[in-house]
Order: C-alpha cells, then sequence, then structure tokens
C-alpha cells in the first residue's frame, strides 16, 4: 500500500501543488497501530518526499460509522500518533478544527498562508 501510495504521488504529481488524503504518515501510522509494524523503507521514502505542508485535522467533529473506521474511542492515540511522525520528520503542519463551514474555512486559510510564502513557476 505505501509503496503505491509512493508511486501514485509521483505519478500525479503537479509542479504547483498536491493534495493527498491517504498518504505515508497516514500508512506509517496505521501500520504502527494496526500491526506493530514499523517500515524503515516507508519512512526513508516520507523522507525523500516530504510534505511541504500538513494539515492535522483533529478529532473534535461527531465519530459516524464507516467500514474503514475501527473504532470511535482510538481518535486521540492516532492523532498523538500522527503528530509525533510528523514533528519527529521536520514536517509544517498545521491543525484544522471545528465542524462544517468553519473547518473548510480554517484549511482555506493555513494553504492561503503557505502559498503566499511560494515562488510558483510562471
Amino acid at each position: 500500500i505505501g509503496h503505491k501510495q509512493y508511486s501514485n504521488s509521483h505519478e500525479f504529481k503537479s509542479p504547483e501543488i498536491q493534495f493527498e488524503d491517504t498518504d505515508l504518515v497516514n500508512i506509517l501510522v496505521w501500520l504502527k497501530l494496526k500491526f506493530q509494524h514499523k517500515s524503515t523503507e516507508l519512512l526513508n521514502l516520507l523522507i525523500s518526499f516530504k510534505p511541504q505542508l500538513y494539515l492535522v485535522c483533529i478529532p473534535d467533529i461527531p465519530w459516524t460509522y464507516d467500514p474503514m473506521r475501527e473504532s470511535r474511542f482510538h481518535q486521540t492515540k492516532i492523532l498523538k500518533e500522527h503528530l509525533q511522525l510528523i514533528i519527529e520528520n521536520n514536517i509544517q503542519f498545521q491543525f484544522i478544527s471545528g465542524s462544517g463551514r468553519q473547518r473548510i474555512n480554517i484549511a482555506k486559510f493555513h494553504i492561503d498562508n503557505f502559498m503566499n510564502k511560494c515562488n510558483f513557476a510562471e
């Protein structure tokens, strides 16, 4: 899964901006929590293709069942694992919280701030 995600990221990489819902951080956290496995190879891929900005979603919205979600009781643990991996690898991040339009506006605010600091080829 991790290798496929890495190749997909590179295959569809825009020269300017790319958004991903599932990335190597998610996969590394999932491997650790679900299978107690640490993948040095995937961690090295993350380091070689480090996100420039990571939006960390705070689990402050109501949990709803989805077949891909395993438990409503592990959200804080999952968040802590994400933060640990992000911080250990010096990945810039911003927190996203709130619900509905508020959550979207906070994300847009952080993306706009990041984009204003970037120099894109014209």
